[in-house]
């Protein structure tokens, strides 16, 4: 097989995975894996396939190889982040975000795993830092405003907590007309 061969195989792989077939494109992403073991769009590719049939230790090791291969290619740290939250592997996800941002410090995905990872571990005020980051680069990042919330609630920064829940109300739907706060309604009662 020639590198023309690979390179088709891959473009067919891809079209596979799109659409659906997964154990038609496993079969030629393992056909360009054993052929170059260091091809990484097959490596990476093959894994999410695993991890969307539950084989979550395969999917794990084939995302690591591809991004012992292309450790900058940010697609591959938020998808291998994203994957190690969902298996509830949070301090793995900040370590990989971590090393996402050396490539792209204000990649705002990544920032929001980070931040949610951080929280999941009880570092609070870290996941509160970082929810600051994200905010700074989109103010109007409902989840973020919404989970930083939290994280000072949980924090007992209980105004903090209000006025967060205040923000994100007033962004999540700006055409609305403002509502009393939780606070403003208590009072008036």
């Amino acid at each position: 097989m020639s590198k023309r061969d690979d390179a088709h195989n891959l473009q067919l792989a891809f079209s596979l995975h799109r659409s659906g077939k997964f154990a038609e494109a496993s079969v030629l992403y393992r056909k360009i894996i054993k052929r170059n073991p260091k091809q990484a769009r097959a490596l990476h590719s093959l894994g999410m396939i695993e991890a969307t049939r539950g084989n979550h230790a395969e999917a794990v090791q084939l995302m690591e190889r591809s991004l012992s291969v292309q450790p900058a290619n940010i697609q591959f740290v938020k998808n291998y982040a994203t994957l190690l939250c969902q298996l509830g592997r949070y301090e793995s996800a900040s370590a990989v975000c971590l090393k996402g941002f050396e490539f792209d410090a204000n990649n705002g995905y990544l920032l929001y795993l980070a931040a949610g990872a951080l929280r999941k571990q009880d570092r609070l005020q870290d996941a509160v830092s970082a929810f600051d980051r994200l905010l700074a680069l989109a103010p109007n990042h409902v989840a973020g405003l919404t989970e930083r919330g939290s994280a000072l609630l949980q924090l007992g920064r209980h105004d903090a907590a209000l006025a967060a829940t205040s923000t994100r109300r007033s962004r999540s739907n700006p055409d609305t007309p403002k509502r009393m706060s939780t606070r403003e309604s208590f009072m008036a009662a």
